[in-house]
């Protein structure tokens, strides 16, 4: 009787571990089905969040009512082209700056490289390539250049004599959060770093968009601010050697506040015998997007804290702001950030090809007819004459 109960038992713990496992093995079948649904749904959510964040960084800006109604450049004869630089294997490079070389151009811009997608860390350099006249890049190679840093941003470049000067900002390791302005001398053939020096008074946190110029001799200045202007003098750009000697007027004081504080953009250049220089300014709208617009002003060359002249409005063209947000990029800002402009004389026209930076994700060159950028702008005050 009691070898039977075993039996029994033995039977009844087997049928229930049976029944217990066809339960467990139900349950998790429906958690393998409940899984993925989940994984399809969560999939399907992915391409469409992705396909509206494509959506986002393709689609057109629609302007705000700050800028809605100003005219385009291409409507008044100032723009008389836009063109998009064919850059090889350079990745959402912006912040341009250009100049002449013979009978093509150099293009330096600054790139950024992810250094850790998940913290959002990434490092900045400055390239160049040599462009040609169509505003493409030539057979060679763009070339980064050997700043010593990782932090580089915002390429503006000069030529003083058989030199360029290329000015940067960048980090400033021991302090958190500080910038300052850096002066390379460059090679003009082989592009290579001759001396790297920081240019610093000391005054503010970060120090970036000052505007050089060269004065008679070919002497280096800058436009430290525009509002008010105030001028410092490079007196030894291979020591780092700078001092303040003026101030003057404010561009703010011209220049409507709606479309925020003027600050520094494009190198100043002498043409005709005052100097052109092209300024940012930014602000927000009801929705919070910052725009970044762009302007122009020109300033006397025998005292550049004088502004001569200033944009009435800012200067818009086809296409502004439809560049692809990408990289480093944040989708809540639009973009445009002048940083270098060359000259050319063409058809008896002085053309000024503007490069900008935009949406921190692609650079554009505009092309302007100078006179018609002149007569466009409101005059401030007539040059003075030089002090005898």
């Amino acid at each position: 009787m009691q070898k039977i109960n075993k039996h029994w038992l033995l039977f009844v713990v087997v049928v229930l571990f049976t029944l217990e496992c066809a339960h467990l093995e139900h349950k998790i079948s429906g958690l393998k089905r409940s899984f993925s649904y989940k994984v399809k749904k969560n999939r399907r959510l992915d391409r469409m969040l992705a396909g509206h964040l494509k959506h986002l960084q393709k689609m057109p800006a629609h302007l705000p009512p700050e800028l809605a109604k100003i005219p385009l450049g291409e409507k008044n004869d100032i723009v008389l082209g836009v063109t998009t630089p064919g850059l090889r294997n350079a990745h959402a490079a912006h912040n341009a700056s250009i100049i002449e070389k013979d009978d093509k151009f150099l293009l330096f811009f600054r790139y950024d490289l992810l250094e850790q997608m998940q913290l959002q860390e990434f490092s900045t350099h400055i390239g160049c390539a040599e462009l040609d006249q169509d505003f493409n890049q030539t057979e060679k190679e763009w070339k980064e250049i050997d700043l010593h840093t990782t932090s580089a941003e915002d390429p503006r470049v000069v030529k003083k004599g058989n030199e360029l000067l290329l000015f940067f900002n960048a980090k400033v390791p021991e302090y958190k959060g500080a910038r300052r302005m850096y002066v390379a001398g460059l090679d003009e053939q082989n592009l290579s770093t001759q001396y790297t020096n920081h240019l610093d008074l000391y005054l503010k946190t970060v120090e970036k968009n000052w505007v050089p110029f060269l004065g008679s001799s070919d002497e280096v200045y800058f436009q430290y601010q525009l509002s008010p202007v105030s001028i410092l003098h490079l007196t030894n750009p291979e020591a780092g050697e700078i001092n303040s000697i003026s101030r003057g007027e404010s561009l703010g004081e011209f220049w409507p506040r709606k479309w925020g504080k003027p600050l520094g953009g494009t190198p100043g250049r002498l043409v005709d015998g005052q100097y052109i220089s092209f300024f940012h300014s930014k602000f927000v709208d009801k929705k919070g997007m910052f725009w970044y617009v762009m302007g122009a002003y020109t300033f006397d060359r025998n005292h550049p804290e004088v502004i001569t002249s200033v944009s009435e409005y800012p200067i818009m063209f086809e296409g502004i702001y439809d560049s692809k947000v990408s990289n480093t990029a944040d989708l809540n800002k639009r973009v445009i950030y002048p940083s270098g402009f060359a000259i050319e004389e063409k058809d008896g026209k002085t053309l000024l090809h503007v490069a900008c930076g935009e949406n921190d994700s692609a650079i554009k060159i505009v092309t302007m007819d100078k006179a018609r950028l002149i007569d466009s702008m409101r005059v401030i005050e007539k040059p003075r004459e030089p002090q005898q």
